[in-house]
């Protein structure tokens, strides 16, 4: 089992699937738009094929790696943070971002396993994927 706590939620991988509750903050929880919060752990839909292996979360966006090293990414997309190139769109469910292997959320920092010999580091991940 694997755990990772944003500022008011907590993410777990369990059996390659991901849980989440706490509050929604723009999205983060991956349950859609309706959802504002959970009081406990929900299970949180990827493709029905993917099996997650680790998961990053912070104070308004989450990430999360399949075994076979799909990334996806949902919460507050300002600044294309999520990866995803609707600036400032929320993205309510994970939705996976093609270009990427692998991920870490720290503070304003992305980092990325882009090929098994190459991790890179990014401000926005915008400019990686324009």
């Amino acid at each position: 089992m694997q755990v990772a706590t944003g500022r008011y939620h907590t993410l777990l991988v369990h059996d390659s699937s991901v849980y989440s509750c706490g509050s929604s903050l723009c999205g983060v929880l991956g349950h859609g738009p309706d959802t504002t919060q959970c009081v406990a752990f929900s299970r949180v839909s990827f493709p029905s094929l993917a099996r997650v292996v680790n998961i990053s979360a912070f104070h308004n966006h989450a990430a999360f790696v399949t075994e076979s090293g799909e990334v996806f990414t949902c919460g507050d997309n300002s600044s294309a943070c999520c990866g995803h190139g609707d600036v400032g769109r929320t993205i309510f469910r994970p939705t996976q971002i093609l270009a990427l292997k692998g991920i870490s959320c720290k503070q304003v920092n992305l980092v990325m396993l882009v090929s098994p010999s190459n991790v890179e580091s990014y401000h926005l991940i915008r400019a990686l994927v324009d």
